[in-house]
């Protein structure tokens, strides 16, 4: 994810087999999970800042990207696990992805 973050050419050509690897299985997973409907519902649980969540918050309905591939699970409880305990400077957040299943790209 940081040579993605931080777009590090050299990085990214050391691990370009893992990558053409992984999208090769994201394709093949694609192809498995499609069949369980036309939408699946992805958690992702991370601690951001106070600063970061009220960016978040005005712009609620537009996109977001994001340059790295983010972790999820099916279960909101165990993406709530990796969202952790808030402190004074951190709060946990919970992302929940619709994810069309019908569309023909990742």
């Amino acid at each position: 994810n940081r040579a993605l973050r931080k777009e590090d050419i050299e990085l990214l050509y050391k691990f370009r087999y893992f990558i053409s690897d992984l999208c090769k299985n994201l394709e093949r997973e694609y192809q498995q999970i499609k069949e369980y409907g036309t939408v699946l519902t992805l958690c992702h649980g991370v601690r951001m800042s106070t600063e970061e969540v009220k960016k978040l918050k005005e712009n609620i309905d537009n996109l977001i990207s994001a340059n790295g591939f983010l972790s999820t699970s099916l279960s909101k409880d165990v993406a709530l696990r990796f969202a952790g305990a808030e402190s004074d400077k951190e709060q946990s957040v919970l992302f929940e992805i619709g994810c069309n299943l019908a569309t023909n790209n990742l």
